[in-house]
């Protein structure tokens, strides 16, 4: 099963596809969402956004905030600004444990 996915920001539009899930910072905790997730709207923080496409294909970026909403089968992020970022720099910058 996926879920669309659609990234923009102010400036740019960042990501759009069909994915498995996403892992990323909400105002209230860490979220990862998989097809079939509840309807939300939330903040988001600055910091990691992982995505897995339909493709098992990984991608990441760094967003510095935004808000998130989570529709049925359809998930929209509108990012103040997100850049792609390489796996290193999330491993090594944002879980440090």
């Amino acid at each position: 099963m996926t879920f669309f996915l659609e990234v923009v920001s102010q400036n740019k539009h960042i990501f759009s596809k069909d994915v498995i899930k996403i892992y990323v910072l909400g105002s209230a905790g860490e979220l990862c969402i998989y097809p079939g997730h509840s309807q939300l709207l939330t903040y988001i923080k600055s910091g990691p956004l992982y995505i897995l496409d339909s493709l098992k294909k990984e991608n990441f970026f760094y967003l510095s905030g935004g808000i998130l909403e989570i529709q049925p089968n359809f998930v929209t992020i509108l990012s103040d600004d997100a850049n792609s970022i390489s796996k290193k720099n999330v491993l090594k910058h944002f879980f440090k444990r």
